[in-house]
């Protein structure tokens, strides 16, 4: 499965994921050039793709298609050393066991416990 990260995160936390993780692609909306799409049509663009999806947007929680296992990263107004130094090994350690449908929430809490 590739993981795609929103761009409600910043493009250095795919960059620190691709250093970490290297049996799973991980790339950015940003680098795809699809940052002003919306979330219906990046709904629809892999409806039937299996992706990980990383973001801080909880619509995808509730309502991402059944292929999809999604990353919620619920941490309220993270730094970014935060993000790059203790997110991103946290999530990338545990993207090769994500499979459709799951869901991991990533709290600032629940991090340091991972």
């Amino acid at each position: 499965m590739t993981a795609l990260v929103d761009n409600n995160l910043p493009l250095s936390l795919a960059r620190r994921m691709r250093e970490i993780q290297d049996r799973v692609e991980v790339k950015h909306l940003v680098e795809l050039g699809l940052q002003n799409r919306t979330d219906a049509s990046l709904r629809r663009r892999w409806r039937h793709e299996g992706i990980i999806w990383i973001t801080r947007d909880e619509d995808f929680w509730l309502d991402a298609p059944e292929s999809w296992a999604v990353v919620w990263v619920h941490c309220h107004n993270p730094r970014l050393s935060f993000l790059r130094d203790v997110v991103a090994p946290a999530v990338a350690a545990r993207l090769p066991a994500l499979t459709p449908g799951a869901r991991l929430l990533v709290t600032e809490q629940m991090v340091s416990l991972m």
